[in-house]
């Protein structure tokens, strides 16, 4: 299969500089492929237009051709560790940001740890990632640009609609994937597969990955959290999250219970909160009831900067008094419900 006619109509910017990338990944024997999100959502119809490029065998050998190549790109970021750089390209006034990759394999020396990484092939390269929806690679040599890689039954997946991860151990090397499974079914309106379901519950059930912040680096969960409670659709987020039980990776202590949607409206109306904070809200409102030291905790462990926990804190506060503007309207409306009905009428 290939999607060259997806690719063909991206921006032609883009467009243009993955078909340079293929050009010199051919000049230096290499094979450059596009992966991730923005291979899953062109094939979906999606727009998307962060690069992410997986290189076979060193990626850092490509990154210096382009460098040299090209006077408009320069390098961001390189980490010899995981085979990984960053560039920047400057295209027509546009800088457009392209992560390269050495197709690796990785080895986890107990859950939830960061992997040992060394360079492979590329199938050991898509087996590591998530779930098979992401585990796709396009080919950008010139010889077969736009051709989709498929291991894994990617593509039948997108096509049923279904989260599977790649293998069992998936959420016990990886457990920040437990968000991502629910994160990506709510986006996508996809369903998990069964298995994949139960292997989820199995890890939620474990009480190695309960308070999972306070053992791993709280800013991976940040992140999920972030992406999860910026999904549009609020309320249905928040029922996933409270539903699936990954609520309990962020702390044991918070209530499964359904988020108002009406509780987070009026605090996002309450107070001029800056844009796209919307997960801070859903987070504070979240919190609220817990007791102060376990909340700060778990802020302190999420690795929150200053002003988002300022954020939280005035989300806080709204909330709070939003609630006690309701219980005195409630108090009011008891009190009008025990005037005698003669009098009520006359009440104004």
């Amino acid at each position: 299969m290939t999607i060259k006619d997806k690719l063909q109509k991206i921006d032609k910017d883009h467009f243009q500089l993955l078909i340079d990338i293929g050009d010199v990944a051919k000049k230096e024997n290499l094979k450059a492929y596009l992966v991730g999100g923005m291979a899953r959502d062109l094939l979906l119809g999606f727009d998307n237009l962060d690069i992410d490029i997986t290189v076979e065998n060193n990626s850092l050998t490509l990154a210096d051709a382009l460098v040299k190549a090209f006077p408009n790109c320069k390098l961001s970021a390189k980490h010899d560790r995981f085979h990984t750089a960053k560039l920047i390209f400057n295209v027509n006034g546009k800088l457009i940001p392209v992560d390269l990759a050495s197709t690796r394999e990785e080895t986890y020396k107990h859950p939830a740890a960061l992997p040992d990484v060394k360079v492979s092939e590329l199938k050991k390269d898509l087996i590591r990632r998530d779930f098979t929806i992401n585990a796709l690679a396009v080919s950008l040599l010139p010889d077969n640009f736009g051709e989709v890689v498929d291991l894994f039954g990617g593509l039948n997946d997108l096509k049923n609609k279904k989260i599977k991860i790649l293998h069992d151990k998936s959420f016990i090397d990886d457990p920040t994937r437990m968000i991502r499974a629910v994160r990506f079914a709510e986006k996508l309106d996809f369903e998990i597969e069964a298995k994949t379901q139960n292997l989820l519950n199995e890890a939620i059930e474990s009480e190695q990955f309960d308070n999972l912040i306070e053992k791993i680096r709280g800013d991976r969960v940040k992140i999920e959290i972030r992406y999860l409670f910026n999904l549009p659709d609020v309320e249905k987020t928040i029922n996933a999250f409270s539903g699936s039980g990954i609520y309990k990776m962020v702390s044991t202590k918070l209530t499964p219970s359904p988020l108002s949607l009406i509780s987070y409206r009026l605090s996002l109306t309450s107070y001029p909160f800056p844009h796209n904070n919307q997960w801070l809200i859903i987070l504070a409102l979240l919190l609220k009831d817990l007791e102060n030291n376990i909340r700060q905790n778990i802020m302190k462990n999420l690795q929150l900067a200053g002003d988002e926990t300022s954020i939280i804190e005035k989300a806080y506060l709204a909330s709070s008094n939003l609630e006690s503007l309701i219980r005195e309207k409630k108090k009011n409306i008891l009190l009008l419900l025990q005037i005698p009905e003669c009098l009520r009428y006359n009440f104004h």
